[in-house]
């Protein structure tokens, strides 16, 4: 019982001494990333990012300037964290492992290119852009989803040389696709094409609800439950986008004027109903007309 005691005591001195040293020991590892040697860079940015969310604010303090901004785009894992200040994992089985341990759902992006470099596809850079940095959306996302991105094949670039040395790479086109995936991996809700953000955020606040009802279903019920979920949403985008045709179609012509009404009898000359005219103009008719001599 002593013993136990003992053990007990101690522990319950070392907790403190332990939640200390931890951020004391990422703040160190975010200034050899930003000053070591590239084998100590790459060591210690592997390390931050393993510490997830936490290794990211360890590197955001360490980043005073703009000189970081790659390193810190790595260990974020998104090009332009200083902005963003999300954290990505780029490991599907270590987003699981957090979404786990949080009890959130996972957005999962599909691209081509890299999120963390500056061309990746042309769908990414909207959603880094617009998406990311809109304050209602970086909020949801932070407090209530795990992000993780895959490339699913390199971006296709165009590179124009100006013949005097200098060169101007663009990516040609890419396409993307968010994936709301629950902690096991399963699917919840694709969110294809691209969106205003109003409509992203509300998608992403009803897929989060829908990852709290499939949390306690196995696999059986939750196949029929996504089903009929997605049966669902066909029907009312069907239903919405024939009420949106109806809405553009153009409005039927109108229907022709009626005819006017047929007179009651013949129409009378009106130099008939002048009699003194009318004479006028029989006496000018029988008038011969003058001819030209030639």
């Amino acid at each position: 019982m002593r013993t136990n005691i003992a053990a007990v005591f101690l522990v319950s001195m070392l907790i403190p001494f332990f939640a200390e040293a931890a951020p004391s020991r990422l703040a160190d590892l975010a200034r050899v990333a930003r000053s070591g040697n590239p084998a100590e860079v790459t060591q210690a940015i592997a390390t931050l990012r393993e510490a997830g969310s936490a290794g990211m604010e360890a590197m955001l303090a360490a980043c005073t300037d703009a000189s970081c901004g790659d390193v810190l785009d790595r260990v974020c894992g998104v090009h332009d964290c200083a902005d963003i200040r999300l954290f990505w994992y780029t490991d599907l089985d270590a987003a699981k492992a957090a979404a786990r341990a949080t009890g959130k759902p996972i957005l999962s992006l599909r691209l081509m290119g890299r999120l963390d470099e500056e061309f990746s596809c042309a769908n990414s850079r909207f959603f880094r852009t617009v998406f990311y940095n809109n304050r209602e959306i970086n909020e949801l996302l932070r407090d209530h989803y795990v992000l993780h991105w895959r490339s699913v094949r390199p971006v296709p670039k165009v590179t124009i040389d100006f013949g005097d040395g200098s060169r101007l790479e663009r990516t040609l086109t890419g396409n993307s696709i968010h994936y709301v995936l629950d902690s096991r991996g399963r699917l919840l809700q694709p969110l294809p094409g691209l969106y205003g953000p109003e409509s992203f955020r509300d998608a992403l606040k009803d897929a989060e609800k829908a990852s709290r009802a499939a949390a306690r279903m196995d696999d059986e019920k939750y196949s029929s439950w996504v089903t009929a979920r997605f049966e669902g949403q066909l029907s009312r985008a069907a239903d919405s986008l024939l009420r949106d045709q109806e809405a553009l179609a153009p409005a039927p012509p109108a229907p022709p004027a009626p005819a006017p009404p047929a007179p009651a009898h013949e129409p009378v000359a009106a130099t008939d109903l002048l009699p003194v005219e009318a004479a006028q103009l029989e006496e000018l008719e029988k008038i011969p007309t003058a001819r030209d001599p030639w």
